[in-house]
């Protein structure tokens, strides 16, 4: 898949979304999940938030990518 786009000019422009706002994403993830008691063991917590942000750090997402994963979490949380 590439997240690259032409524009007028030929040249090329990234779609991507900024640390910024997959920060804002990765928080409200975070907080959704320990308001359901999702960190169990305590202990363990640290490690688990480390594999939430490895996973979604490891490619880089497009706005598109990431207003389907906003749209996912809110239904969830319905």
């Amino acid at each position: 898949m590439n997240n690259f786009k032409i524009s007028k000019s030929n040249s090329i422009e990234k779609d991507n979304i900024s640390k910024y706002q997959l920060s804002k994403f990765l928080n409200y993830v975070i907080e959704k999940l320990e308001n359901k008691k999702f960190f169990t063991p305590s202990e363990k917590k640290e490690s688990m938030k480390n594999n939430i942000y490895s996973i979604f750090t490891k490619i880089p997402l497009t706005k598109k990518e990431l207003q389907t994963l906003w749209g996912i979490t809110k239904k969830l949380n319905k």
